[in-house]
């Protein structure tokens, strides 16, 4: 199981993970701000997926399911990645994996 986890204090990105299949993205907290779900297959540019604008508290209500798409990174399988594009206020808590 790939998995990574954290939060938010600012914008930035979270570390990055290869998935090949179903995965889940879930946010929690007390925020306002804007976190984009990314996908490369090459290491270098990173494709968005989803944009997830979310104000108030979540705790574990923000959530989406997502399909790995086909196709081969130099790891064999795509990376994805969260980025906090815009952050107010929070900690924004997040989950990204299978």
């Amino acid at each position: 199981m790939a998995r990574t986890t954290g939060a938010f204090s600012g914008t930035g990105n979270s570390d990055e993970i290869g998935l090949g299949g179903d995965f889940t993205v879930s946010l929690g907290g007390t925020f306002v701000g804007t976190v984009i779900v990314e996908r490369t297959f090459d290491g270098v540019v990173w494709f968005l997926v989803d944009t997830l604008t979310v104000a108030g508290s979540l705790s574990g209500v923000g959530s989406g399911s997502y399909q790995a798409p086909a196709g081969t990174s130099p790891s064999g399988q795509p990376r994805y990645r969260l980025r906090c594009s815009a952050f107010t206020s929070g900690p924004i808590e997040y989950f990204l994996g299978d």
